[in-house]
């Protein structure tokens, strides 16, 4: 087996409370060589982040936090396939608990209109490839309340009434991106289709914001690059990165 191929054997470290699961994931591997494949997990998190600052609330015990570090060998351009990677395999575990189950462009894991999991993906650059990466993950699982000004977030046991194994459902998240990182990594990239056809809001009518003010528009696609195109009610193409355009619930 290559050593960029991740390991079969799921290996899980576990801690009670730490600042961020994929800060202390990035230290340990810089100390030591680590299995690709190897998963940090904790059940309290105190400085965690989501994308580009933002914060995630979880109550003690109750949800997943967890990292996964790969080594790899892929050219920088293919970045957004390690989101779609992330995304997509949290998506297909929560199918199996659930209907509804969405990808909200670029790295949200929704219910309906409803935030269930969110990821935070950091890569480690040598020249013009990327050598490793760090998938961070929370995915609300148990917790039956929220309290923080987060806009719409859920959790499983929200959806379902009954509490849900949170290892039951890291082991089936953990194998799936086992999967799916070998599957770019052996260049079948079908990953892309399927990230697409998972969209959240894809070919509906729905409100947005962007510099210019409120419009109507629907999702065409996400590129490659990770670039999302809608088309506006007035035929209007659009191509928008992460941040330039907002969501709007009404």
């Amino acid at each position: 087996m290559s050593d960029t191929m991740p390991n079969t054997m799921l290996n899980i470290i576990a801690y009670r409370s730490l600042g961020s699961t994929n800060l202390q994931l990035k230290e340990l591997a810089a100390q030591k060589e680590l299995l690709s494949g190897t998963c940090l997990t904790t059940e309290e998190q105190w400085a965690g982040r989501g994308q580009r600052g933002s914060s995630w609330e979880s109550e003690t015990g109750k949800n997943l936090i967890f990292s996964v570090y790969y080594k790899l060998d892929l050219p920088i351009e293919w970045n957004f396939y390690l989101v779609e990677v992330a995304a997509l395999s949290i998506k297909k575990v929560l199918d199996n608990y659930c209907k509804f189950i969405s990808i909200k462009w670029p790295n949200d894991i929704y219910y309906k209109d409803k935030k269930i999991a969110g990821i935070l993906i950091e890569n480690d650059l040598q020249g013009k490839k990327i050598s490793s990466s760090i998938m961070g993950i929370g995915l609300n699982v148990n917790q039956t309340s929220f309290i923080s000004d987060a806009p719409n977030p859920i959790s499983l046991i929200q959806i379902l009434n009954k509490e849900i194994n949170r290892q039951d459902i890291l082991e089936k998240i953990l194998k799936e991106m086992n999967l799916l990182v070998q599957q770019i990594l052996t260049n079948k990239l079908n990953i892309h289709e399927q990230y697409n056809a998972c969209l959240y809001r894809k070919n509906e009518l729905r409100p947005y914001r962007d510099d210019g003010g409120e419009f109507l528009a629907e999702i065409l696609e996400v590129d490659t690059e990770g670039f999302l195109h809608l088309k506006t009610d007035k035929n209007e193409l659009r191509k928008y990165t992460f941040k330039e355009v907002k969501y709007l619930v009404l």
